[in-house]
């Protein structure tokens, strides 16, 4: 029995060293025939990251001469250099949205600001509308400013004579913020009369 045992387990082998040897066959073939799509697409694939890494590095450079140009533009350059850096920070248009409005406000630019307030960048677009209303000493709802905005209502309110409304306003702005101080002041300001 135990040569029988044997055989069997030398057939067991030998069919599944077959078994191996057929799936490496169609493997071989498989690879015969369909090579230049596989290389093809090895290829593609390569390309694909390679290209996608050059994009990156060149991105990542455009980004840094915006920055440089940013803090360049800070310290207060002219003339040419000044056109140079500014086309250098127009291939960032966050950064050039950015230094805009820096002159913007700076400036009291009314014009600027407008066209900043409707930029798809939310903070900015809200910085700017706060900006120009409080240049044009308006209200304004700020979301990035908002106890803010409530001190600018009630001083306007204050300067109308609307004692009552401007109480309101200061009293939506919570006694744990910065602001509160400002706000209780105001508050005493109030006091004088109502309308």
């Amino acid at each position: 029995m135990s040569i029988k045992d044997d055989v069997d387990f030398v057939k067991q082998e030998l069919t599944t060293d077959e078994k191996m040897l057929e799936g490496a066959l169609k493997f071989e073939t498989f690879i015969a025939k369909h090579k230049i799509k596989l290389a093809a697409l090895v290829v593609a694939i390569v390309l694909f990251f390679g290209i996608k890494s050059v994009n990156s590095a060149l991105n990542q450079m455009k980004i840094e001469d915006a920055n440089i140009a940013l803090v360049a533009l800070e310290s207060g350059v002219t003339g040419d250099e000044k056109e140079e850096l500014l086309s250098d920070l127009k291939n960032s248009p966050a950064l050039y949205a950015l230094y805009q409005f820096k002159l913007a406000v700076e400036n009291n630019d009314t014009k600027t600001l407008e066209m900043l307030s409707h930029t798809p960048n939310s903070v900015l677009a809200d910085s700017s509308r706060y900006a120009l209303s409080s240049i044009q000493k308006q209200s304004v709802d700020s979301d990035l400013y908002k106890e803010m905005a409530l001190l600018n209502q009630a001083y306007l309110l204050i300067q109308e004579g609307e004692m009552t409304q401007a109480r309101e306003k200061l009293s939506l702005i919570a006694d744990d913020s910065t602001l509160s101080q400002f706000a209780k002041l105001m508050m005493h300001a109030t006091l004088k009369g109502t309308k």
